[in-house]
């Protein structure tokens, strides 16, 4: 969250230094814009997807061969698979976190 400055973000979405200030003055502004920017489109994502009204096996204490199993879900680290059938992690700027240690 340190790296979010209305600098960077000018910076990024190519405006010239300043713009981002002019709509939102304070830092606490900005942050509470992205949050809600990030609020919107997931739910424009949800809303175009069917979701499943039954929970997963793994909610259920069930693995895939229908007994307890510590065999991880397909999909990824987290055992999930989109309901839309893409990866966050292929898509540009989406499903990729970074840290940085050199503090």
């Amino acid at each position: 969250m340190r790296a979010l400055t209305h600098r960077a973000v000018d910076a990024r979405a190519g405006v010239p230094a300043g713009t981002t200030s002019a709509y939102l003055r304070t830092r606490q502004a900005l942050i509470e814009a992205v949050v809600r920017r990030l609020a919107d489109l997931d739910r424009a994502d949800l809303a175009t997807h069917d979701l499943p009204t039954e929970p997963p096996p793994a909610a259920t204490g069930q693995g895939r061969d229908g007994g307890r199993t510590a065999e991880p879900a397909p999909g990824g680290r987290l055992g999930c698979v989109p309901c839309c059938g893409r990866s966050p992690a292929a898509e540009p700027g989406r499903g990729q976190a970074t840290v940085d240690r050199s503090r």
